[in-house]
């Protein structure tokens, strides 16, 4: 498999997004203050945090940011314009063809930005395969300093991330 750039996590709040993509080294993708982004299109089939709820919400989009450092941010945009992010840092591939992010943070966004983000110190793993390989899953799971599971699964639609 082509090598994997990462895309990491900026002031989420504030980007009213979705969630992280792997993209490869030779493709392009936007810069904003060394942050590369890139979104994917498909569908949102599970994402909760504790008792809450939010997957009738979310948008067919996912956001990915990567800085130079190697934290990564998955970001899964609502249609209320919420946002629940997972951040972290690259981790060891389990596989050529599976790559995975250490989560040690979870993001809630405000609507509209009005309100500060709030940051939940966390533990877990998010798992995913190539967008450029046709439909691929973003699976992320694990567990808030304060005890909440977390989830969050987007399947890719199989198109080329923008």
């Amino acid at each position: 498999m082509t090598p994997f750039r990462y895309f990491a996590t900026a002031s989420v709040g504030y980007l009213a997004s979705a969630f992280l993509i792997a993209v490869p080294a030779a493709a392009s993708a936007a810069q904003i203050n060394g942050m590369q982004v890139n979104f994917i299109k498909g569908s949102c089939q599970q994402l909760f945090l504790g008792k809450e709820q939010f997957a009738p919400q979310c948008s067919d989009k996912l956001m990915s940011t990567a800085y130079p450092n190697r934290r990564v941010g998955f970001h899964f945009v609502l249609d209320d314009g919420r946002g629940l992010s997972f951040s972290g840092m690259d981790g060891e591939n389990p596989s050529s063809e599976t790559d995975i992010v250490n989560i040690d943070k979870v993001i809630v966004n405000a609507k509209d930005g009005t309100d500060a983000p709030v940051d939940y110190q966390a533990t877990g793993t998010c798992i995913y395969g190539n967008p450029y390989d046709g439909p691929m899953t973003v699976t992320c799971q694990g567990k808030t300093k304060d005890g909440r599971k977390f989830s969050g699964i987007f399947t890719s639609d199989g198109s080329a991330p923008e």
